[in-house]
């Protein structure tokens, strides 16, 4: 997951049901499936969000996990 981002990667967190992982970096946000680390299902890029002109620097998910909050440097 993280050599698929380009640039540096700032900041991981998993979304309440543990399903999806969101990482945050230079390149901006990203969402993966995740079904833990021995699963071929994880890892697989479901979204790229680049909404922001710089660095994303944390992510954070709704309990319901339905929403994620972003923080970056604009």
């Amino acid at each position: 997951v993280w050599n698929r981002h380009q640039g540096e990667v700032y900041f991981a967190r998993f979304a309440p049901h543990g399903k999806l992982l969101a990482t945050a970096g230079q390149d901006g946000v990203r969402i993966w499936t995740w079904d833990g680390a021995d699963s071929p299902n994880s890892g697989r890029q479901v979204a790229r969000l680049t909404a922001h002109a710089y660095d994303v620097n944390a992510v954070g998910w709704s309990p319901d996990g339905r929403r994620l909050a972003t923080a970056s440097d604009d």
